[in-house]
């Protein structure tokens, strides 16, 4: 086997290789067998019928097919081997998806070429992130909570306990008795409170969330990174079923929710394809912030978090029927990193 390698913009490479007939033929004859024992072949058993008698029955291009396929699945993990051993790859620098393979020569009695093409995970050159998440810190707003809000929060409170029907309805009066009935409050004073607490943590929370977003786009927005189209392909593929899971959730069919905006599938991912390729990049500058700064979840902190998740299912038997535990467990280790690096970068103000 020989091969060669050439890059390609966007962090893809393409490789192109050479088995010679005489590698290929042990493969023709096994692609035979495995044909035979596959189609019934009248006066042979399953397995039995000499090549020629399969070439005459399914065509000889169908067994070179055939070997085909079992020389690609049999060297492209070899290759992938040789280039870690080479440093043509790398853990910074992984394969992502499924690597595209054509074979381009394949003709009886001739040496077969294919060639893959490689999507990488690209090389990403993060600005002065420190110095950007310092100046995002300190145009953090003071954020409070006026007594109209605590008013209007309270009205609704009344609202939702009135009772009667029609114009019969009557909101309840607020007093001490009242603000007992709806938990561990003594006097409105008390549940007032409570209510002011809980507007504060919310809308801190949201400035928080709107810091974070603020410091991480301006980092992925100056990054250097070559963004492979495969890793903006799933992306897409994760908004739409985002928006599928979001639809079914209203209780509406996704074919008709599609009628109704009068666009396919197709016509939104052309349309989110900038904001798919700002998610990668933000996910990119994360992971390398993290791989610079040694920033990781424990396995306990991340068992954790697992379990929260887990605890929604009914049984053991339940959790497993829907989630794949390995998964779970990469997935939450990428969310839990995600928030000790906006973490880090909140302790740079």
């Amino acid at each position: 086997m020989n091969f060669s390698t050439h890059p390609l913009p966007k962090s893809e490479i393409e490789i192109f290789v050479t088995i010679p007939f005489q590698e290929l033929e042990p493969h023709i004859k096994k692609a035979a067998v495995l044909i035979s024992e596959e189609i019934n072949i009248e006066g042979f058993r399953n397995g039995k019928a000499p090549y020629d008698i399969v070439k005459n029955k399914v065509g000889e291009i169908a067994i070179y097919e055939r070997a085909a396929d079992l020389v690609v699945k049999k060297t492209y993990p070899e290759i992938l081997e040789k280039l870690v051993a080479e440093g043509q790859i790398n853990s910074d620098n992984p394969p992502i998806g499924r690597p595209e393979i054509t074979v381009t020569k394949l003709a009886p009695g001739n040496e077969l070429q294919y060639k893959i093409k490689l999507a990488l995970l690209p090389e990403v050159k993060l600005p002065d992130y420190k110095s950007i998440a310092s100046r995002a810190q300190r145009e953090k707003k003071e954020v409070s909570v006026s007594d109209e809000e605590i008013t209007k929060t309270l009205n609704w409170i009344r609202k939702s306990h009135a009772t009667g029907k029609g114009e019969e309805r009557r909101n309840p009066e607020f007093t001490d008795e009242f603000a007992k009935s709806l938990g561990e409050f003594p006097t409105v004073d008390a549940l007032k409170s409570n209510i002011r607490s809980g507007l504060q943590s919310e809308k801190e929370e949201r400035e928080k969330q709107r810091l974070h977003a603020r410091t991480i786009e301006e980092i992925a927005q100056n990054a250097s990174i070559e963004v492979p189209d495969i890793l903006i392909k799933v992306e897409l593929e994760k908004m739409v079923n985002e928006l599928q899971s979001g639809v079914r959730g209203m209780g509406m069919k996704w074919e008709d929710y599609l009628l109704h905006i009068k666009k396919t599938a197709e016509d939104l991912k052309k349309e989110w394809r900038g904001e798919a390729e700002k998610r990668v990049r933000i996910a990119l500058c994360l992971r390398e912030i993290a791989k610079f700064e040694k920033i990781e979840p424990t396995e306990e902190e991340i068992k954790e978090r697992a379990n929260q998740f887990l605890n929604q299912y009914k049984s053991a038997k339940d959790a497993e029927d829907h989630i794949d535990v390995d998964s779970l467990q990469e997935y939450t280790r990428g969310i839990l990193r995600n928030e000790k690096v906006f973490e880090f970068l909140e302790d740079l103000a």
